[in-house]
């Protein structure tokens, strides 16, 4: 219960109030320094204590005390009312009497008035000595309380206001104006009073203040003796804050009781606790309070009012705003009734109310977060004249109303009772439940939860539900115009829709029963529409997706009916569907019968099964599934896209079957189709026999079965034919493309006029005829393969057996594979190969043939002839001719700019063009009537022997073996021609070594030519040339060298004859402009003449014979020891021995230089205008000798001339000479 107010005889004030002033200091902790003015009168006790003589009580039994300086230091202050003579006080021990006062005379209450302009500082209690009296310290320019407190005062006042006093003496009022009142430090004890009121401008309470009834009025105010408060204009600035309570402060008392009066300033209070009573909190500005707690009721008003912190009520708590309330971190709890009233917003945030009864929110608008909670034992009322947003928790323990305009529900609702939500907008994505639920709305916005206990009722004219809206009881939904469902709706009785236009993406569910009524009904994929029992759809036009489906029948009645090829219609007994139009894309399902009847067109894309399945239409089109044990269509076209599946029989009544790409038609048992016209583009299967009879059949797709006959007289397509025991195909054209398939594991026949394969055809024996054959795909007998085309058999794909394969063609064309594991053979009158053939055993007989490919007889390859005329010819144009065994080739002109291996290669040909490699593992022989000509980059190689024998031979590329024989008329080379231990060559007429041309040989190399002309290198370790004419111009090289040229020897500029050990040279005429030169001895015998302009040497010996020796003036002979045996001899250039040198002849013409340790010179005739230098000795002899005056003859030794005839002019050494 409230107490009623307390007059002032009573107490001295009724309200307490306190406010900062902003930067004003703290007075320092001082003694007491009191200084009065009128009666009162200064003593002290005996342990020091000041005692104040208060001055005399008036009529109304005040004692009013002026001081100019008012100070209560820590030892206290003594306020003497005793009369006794000896007085006992708890801080001064025994006083005496005040002299001031009379028996009976003592005061009832006593006021010290500063009247100076300083600060009182109360550090200490004050204590009233004698008999009890209300004690009020009045200084208008502030009082600090650090640690005071009242002794033996029933109610102390604290106040800035000026005391008015009444005629009688009384006080009328007090009149604040300015000043601030600071409880700081040590706080304020006020436990030992009844009552404790503090009246300033500004109170600021920095430390605990502790009393029983405290009373606080804050503002420029008038209060008078009874309590009433009436604002005045205050003096100076308006502080900021009117009441504040510092960190450390706090208000403690059995109860409190604020008032500030003063507008748009603040209140900022904490730790407020009320223990035995109420606190009332009454703000012109905007209040703050942190943590309270009152036994009894709690009030607070404000312009404005923010509450955090934990605030509790043993009674109602109640709490109004002018404008906004804004709760925040904290609890506010009432053991009884909790209201909050605002002008503006009510704002909760991560704060919890709970009320022990109802809890009451009224405000224009009202918003609570996520962190928040509303509790009652009772009922809850939220009204908003505006938007209500509820994101926390509320919850009542019986009924809950909540009405708004805008109503947004992002929270928790929960009703023990019914609950009822209105507004004009009503937005829920949080949780909504009661015990009944009643939804009432023009825009209802449902992403969260709707619950009921028992039944739902929502009548609305739009109804947006995404979250989860059910009762256990019936539900009625009533839309006047358009309910869009994409979360849950649901009854565990009969659930009724009525609108204009449903859009369904949820799920709806009615346990006893589904009804929807609607112009338009519109399933969503993820949609579940659903009933344990029946389930009626009656709607003009109807587009289903997701599921629906009812555990008893299921009837649709619609004009235009579709499902989406996600959706689910399902009938735990009969299905039944009715339409004009209908387009099925998703899954229909029945457990007993599903009819479906098209006036019109029946578009069939999803999943129809059932027991006992049945579609009629004029115009029947299916891309889905229809399975059933019976399965039936009746149309005047069938198109199938999809899966037409009869488990015990399928029965198909049509003039003209499209059976689209993925499109099936399938029978467990025997299928039969006559059907004139037939595309196949999908799969048309069996499990047992399938005859397939058509004037026309296009097949880009699948036919299959245990056995498959066709029989069409135009069959054609990229499609698979497959039987599995058997496959048979007849017709006048049969087309295969380039992806079709024709299989089976058994015997596999082709019959037909033009037969074209070019996809993959494979059977187990695989026999074709055909007038032409045209193979641009893959076909393989895993058995043996028979082909015959009496025209042309054209293959660019692969024809393959696991057997033996026999071809026979006019003409076969391969660009393709031929593979055989078997043997392989192929017979017809030419070939052109620019693939592969390959088998174990290859024989080719053909007129022709042409390889651009691979020909390969794993163990023997056979190329032969198969007439003698026109001339047989093979071209191999980059292809190649493989085998581990033998390669045989018999042909007439063969070119190869290809590759041929074989272990043994025999090639018999009139001609060969190589331009490729031909290698042989073993060995290698080529012989040929013409020409071998062998391009740059080619080659010819054999691991061991190697002979090719030709009327030419021309090689630009490399022949290399380990034994090398080449026969020819003429042989031309520009490349490499090696035999590693032996090169044997035998041309008939001429021999040709290019610049970059090798003959080389690490053995022995033999040549045998008419006419050899080397500008190359031809080398080998034991060299012989046999020929009538050699011509070098290049490096002609052995360990030995031995040339026999009959006709002559032509070593031209730039030309080297070279032998590390012996050199012999025998031939008619010897030219040499380059080098010939020989480590061990060199022998040069030319029976007619040697010109020699370049250089002749060895390191041995050196014999020179010849009819004419020209020895030119850059002309150089020189060896170790010189034996020149020449008819002629003319030397203009220089014949040098080391050792001795032997010279003779018939003539000799010198101009040059003859040098030899020991020189002889036997001429018949010799003429020297040159040198003759002996190192060790110089003989001369002749018939005639003629030394010109240029001549020189020398001789480190003796000097013997022997002549008949001596002139001589010159010089010669020794000056003495034998003679």
């Amino acid at each position: 219960m409230h107490q009623p107010p307390v007059r002032f005889t009573y107490r001295l004030l009724s309200y307490l109030i306190s406010t900062i002033i902003a930067g004003q200091p703290l007075l320092p902790a001082v003694g007491a320094v009191i200084t009065p003015q009128n009666g009162a009168g200064m003593d002290k006790a005996a342990n020091g204590v000041p005692v104040v003589n208060i001055a005399t009580p008036n009529g109304a039994g005040i004692s009013h005390n002026r001081f100019t300086d008012y100070n209560v230091g820590k030892e206290g202050l003594i306020l003497n009312n005793a009369t006794a003579k000896l007085n006992p006080t708890q801080l001064g021990g025994l006083i005496q009497n005040n002299p001031n006062l009379k028996a009976g005379g003592e005061a009832k209450g006593i006021i010290n008035e500063v009247t100076g302009g300083n600060r009182s500082l109360l550090q200490g209690y004050t204590e009233v000595a004698g008999k009890a009296a209300n004690v009020m310290v009045a200084n208008p320019y502030g009082i600090t309380c650090d640690g005071c407190g009242f002794i033996n005062t029933p109610h102390a006042t604290l106040t800035t206001g000026r005391p008015v006093m009444n005629a009688d003496g009384s006080l009328q009022a007090l009149e604040v104006t300015e000043g601030s009142i600071t409880i700081n430090g040590a706080g304020l004890d006020g436990t030992r009073s009844d009552a404790v009121s503090i009246i300033a401008r500004a109170t600021e309470v920095n430390a605990a203040l502790h009393a029983k009834d405290l009373t606080v009025t804050a503002g420029a105010n008038r209060v008078t003796a009874d309590g009433r408060v009436r604002a005045l204009k205050g003096e100076g600035d308006v502080p900021k804050v009117a009441v504040d309570t510092g960190a450390l402060g706090g208000m403690y008392a059995r109860r409190i009781h604020l008032t500030s009066t003063e507008s748009g300033v603040g209140v900022n209070l904490g730790n407020l606790y009320a223990r035995d009573g109420d606190i009332t909190l009454d703000a012109s500005g905007r209040l703050t309070v942190n943590n309270s707690l009152a036994t009894g009721a709690v009030t607070a008003k404000g312009q404005g009012v923010t509450l955090t912190g934990d605030h509790k009520a043993g009674g109602n708590l109640s709490v109004s705003s002018r404008r906004d309330i804004v709760l925040s971190n904290g609890t506010l709890n009432s053991d009884k009734d909790l209201s909050l009233t605002a002008g503006g917003r009510i704002t909760q945030q991560n704060e919890k109310l709970t009320a022990g009864r109802d809890v009451t929110l009224a405000a224009k608008n009202i918003t609570q977060d996520t962190a928040s909670q509303i509790n009652a034992a009772r009922d809850i009322v939220t009204v908003a004249s505006d938007t209500l947003t509820t994101q926390g928790q509320i919850t009542a323990g019986q009924n809950l109303t909540a009405s708004a305009t805008t109503l947004t529900q992002d929270g928790i609702l929960l009703a023990k009772g019914h609950a009822g939500l209105d507004a004009g907008t009503l937005n829920n994505s949080g949780a909504v439940q009661g015990a009944s639920l009643t939804l009432g709305s023009t825009t209802l916005s449902n992403s969260g939860s709707l619950l009921s206990g028992s039944r739902l009722t929502v009548n609305t004219h739009e109804f947006n539900q995404s979250g989860r809206t059910g009762a256990k009881g019936k539900v009625d939904i009533m839309a006047s115009g358009k309910l869009t469902s994409t979360g849950l709706l649901v009854s565990d009785d009969a659930l009724v829709l009525k609108a204009q236009d449903v859009t369904q993406n949820g799920v709806l569910s009615g346990g006893k029963g589904l009804t929807v009524s609607a112009q338009t009904l519109s399933s969503g994929k993820k949609s579940v529409t659903h009933s344990d029992a029946a389930m009626t759809l009656n709607v003009t036009t109807v587009a289903l997706d997701g599921e629906t489906s009812a555990g008893d029948t299921l009837r649709v009645q619609a004009d235009k009916l579709s499902t989406a090829a996600g959706a689910q219609l399902q009938s735990g007994k009969n299905l039944s569907i009715n339409a004009r139009d209908a387009r099925l894309a998703g899954t229909q399902a029945a457990q007993q019968t599903m009819v479906v009847n098209a006036s019109e067109k029946l578009t069939h894309s999803g999943k129809s099964s059932a027991p006992s399945l049945s579609l009629s239409a004029p115009e029947l089109t299916s891309s889905g599934v229809l399975v059933g044990s019976a399965l039936n269509t009746q149309s005047q076209t069938l198109t199938n896209s999809g899966l037409l599946q009869g488990e015990a029989s399928l029965t198909v009544n049509t003039q003209r079957l499209d059976n689209q790409q993925n499109g099936t038609l399938y029978s467990a048992a025997d299928l039969m189709l006559d059907i004139p016209d037939i595309r196949n583009s999908g799969l048309i299967t069996g499990d047992n026999g399938l005859m397939l009879n058509a004037v026309s059949l296009s097949n880009p797709g699948k036919i299959i079965a245990d056995t498959l006959s066709v029989r069409a007289t135009t069959l054609d397509g990229d499609g698979l034919l497959q039987g599995a025991g058997a496959l048979a195909l007849a017709g006048d054209t049969l087309s295969q493309g380039s992806n079709g398939r024709w299989l089976t594991a058994g015997d596999l026949t082709l019959r037909g006029k033009t037969l074209h394969t070019a996809g993959t055809t494979q059977g187990q024996n695989l026999t074709v005829q055909a007038d032409n054959w045209a193979n641009s795909g893959s076909v393989l007998a895993t058995g043996n393969l028979t082909a015959s085309a009496t025209g042309q058999l054209t293959s660019t794909g692969d024809i393959m057996s696991q057997g033996d394969t026999t071809l026979k063609a006019a003409t076969t064309d391969n660009r393709g594979s031929l593979l055989s594991a078997g043997t392989l053979s192929l017979d017809g009158n030419s070939l052109d190969n620019r693939g592969t053939v390959q088998g174990n055993h290859v024989t080719i007989r053909q007129n022709s043939v042409t390889n651009s490919g691979t020909l390969t007889g794993i163990a023997a390859l056979t190329l032969a002839a198969r007439m003698a005329s026109p001339q047989p010819a093979l071209m191999n144009n980059g292809g190649s001719l493989l085998t581990s065994g033998d390669l045989t080739i018999t042909a007439g002109s063969i070119t190869s700019s290809g590759h041929w291996q074989g272990k043994r290669v025999l090639i018999t040909a009139d001609s060969l063009a190589n331009s490729g490699a031909i290698q042989a593992a073993d060995s290698l022989t080529a012989r040929l009537t013409g020409e071998l000509v062998s391009t740059a980059g080619s080659k010819v190689t054999s691991n061991g022997e190697m002979a090719l024998s030709a009327l030419n031979l021309s090689n630009s590329g490399q022949w290399i073996a380990k034994n090398l024989t080449l026969k020819a008329n003429s042989l031309t080379s520009a490349g490499d021609i090696t035999g590693v231990d032996t090169l044997t060559l035998t041309v008939n007429q001429t021999l040709n070594n290019q610049a970059n041309g090798k003959l080389l040989s690490a053995g022995v190399l033999t040549l045998k030519a008419d006419s050899v002309t080397n500008d190359g290198q031809l080398q080998g370790n034991v060299t012989t040339i046999t020929a009538g004419q050699l011509t070098n111009g290049g490096h002609l090289q052995g360990e030995t060298l031995t040339l026999a040229a009959s006709g002559g020897v032509n070593n031209r500029s730039g030309g080297v004859l070279m032998s590390r050990n012996a050199l012999n040279v025998s031939t008619a005429t010897l030219s040499n402009q380059g080098t010939i030169q020989g480590g061990g001895g060199v022998s040069l015998n030319a029976t007619d003449r040697l010109q020699n302009d370049g250089k002749i040497l060895s390191g041995s010996n050196l014999t020179l014979t010849a009819q004419v020796l020209a020895n030119t003036g850059s002309g150089l002979v020189q060896a170790a020891t010189l034996l020149l045996d020449v008819v002629n001899t003319v030397n203009g250039g220089r014949v040098l021995a080391t050792g001795s040198a032997d010279v003779k002849g018939t003539t000799l013409n010198n101009t040059g230089t003859l040098q030899g340790a020991d020189l002889l010179v036997n001429y018949h005739t010799f003429s020297n205008s040159g040198t003759l230098l002996g190192t060790s000795g110089l003989g001369v002899k002749g018939s005639s000798l003629l030394q010109n005056g240029t001549g020189r003859l020398y001789s480190a030794g003796n000097l013997l001339l022997d002549a008949q005839d001596f002139s001589g002019q010159g010089r010669w050494w020794p000056p003495v000479m034998s003679h």
